[in-house]
């Protein structure tokens, strides 16, 4: 009669051995495929085709004419760009706003624009830049533009540079996007152009929040 216990069993032993073999080789093939997956996932997006040209403001055109936003070309007729450079230092404790540039985009065709419920067939890019002197957080997601008798809340265009805090001596650029749909010419677009947007203090406790309303003549 065979009194050995189940761990003095070499059967035992060997069933055991050869079933973690096969879990360890499982676990190494979807460690290897998801490291695969996620290196072809940061090539991607990371490749761009075509002759293409990166603006300081982050709006992207290549050699057809187009402007890509939220990984979406759209195809446009008529450009044209402000270099504005105007800071508002009013808010003298806490941060100062510079509008560095106005850019306008005629497109081919009214349309949806990006990840926004907004159609239009003119798209306006204001690039921004603010200076941070305390921790502060700035809603400019939803401000507001307002053009020649037309007014429009900031798109979504995919992630923002506007979202979340900016720590105190930090400057940050970015861009808002606004829709809108016009007959008018580009030179005659942008009469009675007017900015609106708030940017919060950091601390909940403060309550001294800054409401731009800027007027630009361009």
């Amino acid at each position: 009669m065979n009194n050995n216990l189940w761990f003095q069993n070499k059967k035992v032993w060997t069933w055991i051995i050869s079933i973690l073999a096969v879990i360890t080789l499982l676990i190494g093939l979807f460690t290897y495929t998801g490291i695969r997956g996620i290196r072809k996932s940061i090539h991607d997006s990371s490749v761009t085709t075509g002759t293409m040209t990166t603006t300081q403001s982050g709006e992207t055109t290549d050699a057809r004419n187009s402007v890509t936003l939220g990984g979406k070309s759209y195809k446009y007729t008529e450009k044209k760009t402000y270099n504005v450079n105007n800071t508002d230092s009013s808010w003298a404790d806490y941060a100062d706003l510079t509008v560095k540039k106005v850019t306008l985009y005629r497109l081919a065709t009214s349309q949806k624009i990006s990840y926004s419920n907004e159609s239009g067939n003119t798209i306006v890019v204001f690039d921004l830049s603010i200076a941070a002197k305390k921790d502060v957080n700035p809603l400019l997601s939803i401000s507001t533009l307002s053009v020649n008798g037309k007014q429009a809340e900031a798109a979504s265009v995919g992630s923002s540079s506007f979202t979340g805090d900016i720590n105190s001596g930090v400057t940050t650029d970015g861009s808002l996007y606004y829709i809108f749909d016009s007959n008018d010419s580009l030179d005659n677009f942008t009469k009675g152009l007017r900015w609106k947007g708030k940017i919060f203090p950091a601390d909940s406790n403060d309550n001294n929040t800054k409401e731009y309303d800027l007027t630009l003549d361009l």
